[in-house]
């Protein structure tokens, strides 16, 4: 063999201690060592004489490489511990002798030799592989950069590879694999030709520039404290999106994945979206998760149909409101926004939400969703609140639940439901004496209706027409503390409660209920009301047919 000058740091990923980890320089100094190392082996073709040309004309005459059709590598390289593994000269040298053009199993490239002649680095570029059907690893078990790399340039299908910090990974030729793992800031990886993959998965990323030709990935999966996005400029269609940051700090991703369509589910976590864009985004099929997030929708431009449940966590609050997508049609499961904004709107073309709209938080006013007229329940719990909107809303399929937690210092509306008629499910109020609730249209209640008022405010809402409609409770009817009357009300299926009746000076009466003559239950009344007069509670009992309940005085 000719004694060679070898060339330090051309091409080679470590000068010096093997036994260090990180051995090798900035991937984009490894990378442009890989294009000068192309170069160099074309240049040596034409002057190294007659092997390495023999060597080059049968590379370029190699077959397709499918698995069934071409040479298996496995026959030349021996299993190691369940792994082909690429440790020494001879094994290259095997490859290329025998011009096999596949492996079926993993794959792991651990040299230990830092130096490797200039006329034998050819050798590192197995252009006549095209399929490993395994994981790629270079790395040794213990976990020390290979001196050596192997750059698979013909490689089109691959069942994996996983990289590390400043290790070089140019697949130039790589069109499908099942699935790429790159840690600790290894995402400048250029996979120029990958058009489809399985799952690709970042871990402390913070720049990604590759992966332009991706049109398809059933999971994508991004970590990492600081993220700039540049790549994924042809990604259409994505399974399962997962955004993942420490610690949720503004200003800290940024980028956009620019014709993304359609993804099977999205879930971020501490993710800053200010930033950060998903503008043609248009259907989730599953479910979309936001926790702790900074503006979770405001990227979400063009989103239209969440085929599961969206839910919303955001905490401390970023900004002053909750603004739902323009564009957002219809959530098939679950829609749960859980909040710390004072105000809460958008939402103006959601019409249907399959399962249970949930508003949780510290927020104080509610507007929006104007063109709601499916859901399947309702809950809003929040300070102190002024309910608007929900003009449409005429049905609530399961029930409905408002509970506010602190007092204003002027009376308040719940005036959200001016169409509505039927509660299907359980109806519970549960808000300031300060909160004037209006339910002009409210026609029956199909299960049991509780309403209880906060007995600590000084504010009494006195509106009398809070439901000049409602004729029919089905189950029971519990109020506490509320001054409200019932005047439509004729029957209540189950008990029907009136507790602590506000009063004056001593005198408490009972107002309302006038047409009430159906109690399935029992009659549960404040023991403090007067038994005689106009409202009395004499006058309640001599409206009732056939009641066969008890009358309990608390």
């Amino acid at each position: 063999m000719k004694n060679v000058i070898p060339v330090v740091c051309a091409l080679l990923s470590a000068c010096g201690d093997v036994s260090e980890v990180d051995l090798v320089a900035d991937p984009d100094q490894e990378a442009a060592a890989w294009n000068a190392a192309s170069v160099t082996s074309e240049a040596h073709s034409l002057t190294a004489g007659s092997a390495i040309d023999q060597h080059d004309a049968e590379a370029a005459r190699a077959p397709a490489g499918l698995r069934g059709v071409g040479i298996d590598c496995g026959t030349v390289i021996p299993l190691t511990d369940g792994e082909y593994v690429l440790s020494e000269l001879s094994h290259l040298e095997a490859i290329d002798r025998a011009g096999c053009n596949y492996f079926e199993g993993n794959v792991r490239i651990a040299f230990t030799v830092p130096l490797v002649p200039s006329a034998q680095r050819y050798l590192f570029s197995p252009a006549s592989i095209k399929e490993i059907t395994g994981r790629i690893v270079q790395r040794s078990k213990t976990g020390v950069n290979t001196t050596q790399y192997v750059v698979f340039t013909g490689l089109e299908k691959a069942g994996g590879f996983e990289a590390y910090r400043g290790q070089a990974c140019p697949f130039p030729a790589l069109v499908t694999v099942g699935s790429i793992v790159l840690n600790d800031d290894s995402s400048k990886c250029p996979f120029q030709a990958l058009t489809t993959a399985n799952e690709i998965k970042f871990s402390k990323a913070s720049t990604i520039s590759g992966f332009n030709a991706l049109t398809s990935v059933n999971v994508l999966s991004i970590e990492g404290s600081s993220v700039s996005l540049s790549g994924f400029k042809a990604l259409t269609n994505a399974g399962d999106l997962a955004l993942t940051s420490e610690v949720l700090r503004v200003g800290t991703w940024s980028g956009s994945f620019p014709v993304l369509a359609s993804v099977a589910s999205l879930k971020a976590d501490r993710v800053d979206f200010k930033s950060l864009t998903i503008p043609k985004l248009q259907s989730i099929l599953g479910d979309a998760t936001f926790l702790n997030c900074n503006q979770s929708l405001g990227p979400l431009k063009a989103l239209k149909t969440v085929g599961g449940s969206l839910s919303i966590h955001e905490d401390p609050p970023s900004y002053d409101w909750h603004e739902g997508p323009a564009t957002l049609t219809s959530v098939g499961g679950n829609l749960r926004l859980t909040l710390g904004h004072a105000e809460v709107k958008g939402y103006k073309a959601l019409k249907t939400v399959g399962g249970l709209l949930s508003i949780v938080g510290s927020m104080g006013k509610i507007s929006g969703f104007a063109a709601l007229t499916t859901v399947n329940g309702l809950q809003i719990a929040g300070g102190t609140v002024g309910i608007t909107g929900f003009p449409k809303l005429t049905t609530v399929q399961g029930g409905l639940s408002i509970k506010t937690t602190s007092s204003a210092t002027y009376v308040e509306r719940i005036d959200a439901f001016p169409v509505l008629t039927d509660v299907y499910g359980p109806l519970t109020l549960q808000v300031s004496a300060d909160v004037n609730t209006s339910f002009p249209k409210l026609r029956k209640v199909h299960a049991s209706f509780t309403y209880v008022q906060d007995r600590s405010s000084r504010l009494y809402a006195t509106d009398a027409a809070t439901f000049p409609a409602l004729e029919e409770v089905a189950g029971q009817l519990a109020t506490d503390n509320v001054p409200s009357s019932f005047n439509a009300l004729l029957r209540v299926g189950g008990t029907l409660s009136i507790l602590n009746v506000p009063g004056s000076l001593g005198y408490h009466t009972i107002p309302g209920y006038r047409k009430v003559n159906t109690v399935g239950g029992d009659l549960v009344l404040d023991k403090r009301v007067t038994q005689s007069g106009r409202d009395g509670t004499q006058r309640i009992l001599d409206q009732l047919v056939g009641f066969t309940g008890k009358v309990i005085l608390k």
